[in-house]
Formats: structure tokens, C-alpha cells, sequence
């Protein structure tokens, strides 16, 4: 069925399993394509540069994702834990609510960086249950890694990105349970390797690529264990005028490998590139562990389930609406944007361990929230269903914060 986006006046298909997810979330019609989604969605997702900037709290030197000229205060993730104690607000019925919001939004002070469960990794964002990481963005479980982008499990590995289950190894894209291995791309269980493109099962091979179980092999030629170390005497690593020579070498070679049109894994009924994992999971990208029933998501998985339109969900999250930065064990999120082991919160933002909160900013550890102002159950119902209501009336409610929200700007993304 076509809509017509809002955004861009073009026309949209929306296909029936959206509309069957929709009417299970309880969602009208879709009012936005996905690619504006995707694009609104996306100036909210802050991990693109580190800064030098002070803690506003303590005055101390620290790294940040937010600029010096971020609207919201600053403070170090210790500090805010320890001390969060946002302004609050009431309600005011003849104002526009996002204009309320807004108004103790950007006094509430956020946390400098996002994760849980790390230790030593000052200098990273997005990074959950590691050790000894530096430089690094958007990790799980990882140890002793450096300057590295989305990489999972993975320990003693550099400048690598988007891989899992890797050691050892230095300048990967796209590779899993791999050791040993040298600047590759999208390979699997290879090990004592090179220069290696969708090699699965490989050991002691090098500038190969399309290999499958294979040992010994150099630009995809079978030899022998004693012609192939000789072959590798030729390119000493340590040397790095003739590691780039290696990949420029290794450019030319991938014009001529075999290239897939989709990079889709153990996925059933399942849509758009990058899906490792996935179960009815459609129009979704770089999707990976176990999502299912996932519709128009970009960057998410680790038993992610029932979510649409959103970017960048991770570990345990599900029912997740219209949001961007949700993770750990998230749980019925709506129209919110950097919340952490949150639950039933709907316009949220910078909230971390909260549940039944509507339209708050920087809370940690609360329940029954509105404009950062603590109700009775009784109460929070009432006044969530009155202030929803006004929304509808202006046009608010469904919409997604308006961009000046923003912890940086959109001009950042690039």
C-alpha cells in the first residue's frame, strides 16, 4: 500500500507485514518513508567525534561525544550516576509540549559518554561489559582493543570494524571467529592469515579470496606448505612501505574477486543488507544476533524483537518505537532517544535505569516521571493520558523530537 510522507510529499510503499506489526503495536498509518526516518532518527545518534572539553560539573578535563557548544549540561558518567537531579517542570495546558520540554531539557545535565559494565575504557562511547579498550566506538564485550569501530567479543585487535569474535588481528571489516588475521574483509573462521576477501575455513593463506576450507593457498593458487612460506618471506609486515604496497596489491586483486549483492546470513524472510541472524526482520541494515520481527531498523540486534523505525538498538531490547540510541534490556520505548535498561518511557531522552516516564531529560533510577517531576502511579496515568491527549490536538504526539533537540549538530555527520 503507498502513503505520502510528510517530510518529502513523495510516495512511500508500506508493506503488509509493517501494517501487520503496526496494528499489533497498537500504530496508525505510517506518515514518514523510511529514508526520512532514517535520516531524522539519525542526527539524534551522537557517536562520530570525540572531544576535549571540561566536565560541567567538576570543572575536570574529559573526553566527550559532545562538543563544547552542546545545549544540554555536560558531566562526567561518574558524576552524573552519583548526582543527577534534573530541573522539573508542570505541565502547562496552554502551551505546545515539545516548547515545554525543551525549556528544562536543555538544563538537565547527560552523562559525557554512553555504556555500562566497562572498565578502564575512558576513551571510548557506546561500549558495554569491556576492559582495556581505547579510541573506540560502539563495543561489546571486549578486551584489550584500540581504535576500532562496532566490534563484539573481540580481544587484542586493531582498527577493525564491524567484527565479532575475533583476536589477534588488525585491520578487519566484517569478520567473525577469526585469529590471526591481517586486514580482511568479510571472512569467517580463518586464522594465520592475509589480505583475505569471504574466505571461510581458511589457515595459512594470503591475497586470496572466495576460498572455502582451504590451507596453504596465496592469490588463491594451492601449494604446498614450504612453496607457500617462501611466498610469504616476500612481504614483511613489519615494514610499512611494504604493507601498503600489500593493499594496493590487495585493491587490485578484489576487482576480480566474486562479489555478493547482499551480505545476508542465517536469515529467513528477511530484507535489506547486512542481516546476520534475523527473522522477519524487513527493510533493516547492519541487523546482527537473533532479531526478529524487526521493520525499517538500521544498527541493532542481540535478540532484538517487535521494533520499527528505529536506529541503533542493541542487547535484549524489544517494542521499540520511532527511537534512536536504545539499549540494554530496553522495554516498551516510544519516541525517545539515548535511554539505557529503560522501561514504558515515552518522549524520553539521556535516561538510564527509569521505568513509567513521559517526557523527561537526564533522570537516573526513577519511576513515575513527567517533566522530571515525580507522581503517584494513580497521578503519572492521569496526566500521561491529558498530555498525550494535547499532543494529538497540536500534532505533537506520533512526531519524533524536533531536531534542535540535538545533543550536536547535524553537520557533525560526516
Amino acid at each position: 500500500m503507498q502513503y505520502t510522507c510528510k517530510i518529502s510529499g513523495q510516495d512511500f510503499e508500506v508493506s503488509d507485514a509493517e501494517l501487520a506489526l503496526r496494528e499489533k503495536l497498537s500504530l496508525g498509518v505510517p506518515k514518514t518513508s523510511p529514508e526520512c526516518v532514517f535520516r531524522e532518527l539519525g542526527a539524534f545518534w551522537q557517536h562520530w567525534h570525540l572531544y576535549n572539553r571540561k566536565c560541567d560539573k567538576t570543572g575536570k578535563d574529559i573526553i566527550s561525544v559532545f562538543r563544547l557548544d552542546c545545549p544540554y549540561p555536560v558531566w562526567h558518567r561518574d558524576e552524573w550516576i552519583r548526582g543527577a537531579n534534573p530541573p522539573e517542570a508542570d505541565f502547562n495546558e496552554n502551551e505546545d509540549v515539545f516548547d515545554q520540554m525543551w525549556s528544562f531539557f536543555q538544563k538537565s545535565p547527560i552523562s559525557h559518554n554512553i555504556g555500562a559494565g566497562n572498565e578502564n575504557c575512558e576513551y571510548t562511547d557506546d561500549y558495554w561489559y569491556s576492559r582495556n579498550c581505547y579510541l573506540s566506538h560502539s563495543g561489546y564485550q571486549n578486551e584489550d582493543l584500540r581504535y576500532s569501530y562496532r566490534c563484539l567479543r573481540s580481544k587484542d585487535c586493531m582498527y577493525s570494524v564491524m567484527s565479532e569474535d575475533c583476536e589477534l588481528s588488525i585491520d578487519l571489516i566484517d569478520c567473525h571467529f577469526c585469529f590471526n588475521l591481517i586486514h580482511s574483509f568479510y571472512s569467517f573462521q580463518c586464522c594465520d592469515s592475509a589480505f583475505l576477501y569471504d574466505c571461510r575455513n581458511c589457515q595459512n593463506c594470503m591475497f586470496s579470496s572466495n576460498l572455502r576450507n582451504k590451507k596453504y593457498c596465496f592469490a588463491n593458487q594451492q601449494l604446498t606448505k614450504e612453496e607457500y612460506e617462501e611466498k610469504v618471506k616476500q612481504w614483511n609486515f613489519k615494514s610499512r612501505t611494504i604493507y601498503l604496497q600489500a593493499k594496493d596489491h590487495f585493491n587490485e586483486m578484489l576487482k576480480n574477486a566474486w562479489h555478493k549483492a547482499l551480505i545476508i546470513e542465517k536469515s529467513q524472510n528477511s530484507t535489506g543488507n547486512y542481516l546476520d541472524q534475523c527473522k522477519n526482520c524487513i527493510n533493516c541494515y547492519f541487523i546482527t544476533t537473533g532479531a526478529e520481527d524487526c521493520i525499517n531498523c538500521i544498527r541493532g540486534g542481540a535478540n532484538a524483537k517487535d521494533c520499527i523505525d528505529n536506529i541503533t538498538f542493541a542487547f535484549d531490547v524489544e517494542l521499540l518505537i520511532y527511537s534512536s540510541l536504545i539499549q540494554d534490556k530496553c522495554y516498551d520505548i516510544k519516541y525517545c532517544y539515548n535511554l539505557i535498561q529503560c522501561r514504558f518511557m515515552e518522549y524520553c531522552a539521556h535516561c538510564f535505569q527509569c521505568d513509567n516516564c513521559f517526557g523527561c531529560c537526564g533522570l537516573v533510577g526513577k519511576k513515575y516521571h513527567i517533566f522530571n517531576k515525580k507522581y503517584s502511579p494513580e497521578e503519572y496515568a492521569v496526566l500521561k493520558d491529558k498530555i498525550i491527549n494535547k499532543m494529538k490536538n497540536t500534532g505533537e504526539y506520533g512526531n519524533f523530537f524536533p531536531g534542535y533537540f540535538a545533543a550536536n549538530p547535524y553537520t557533525d555527520r560526516k
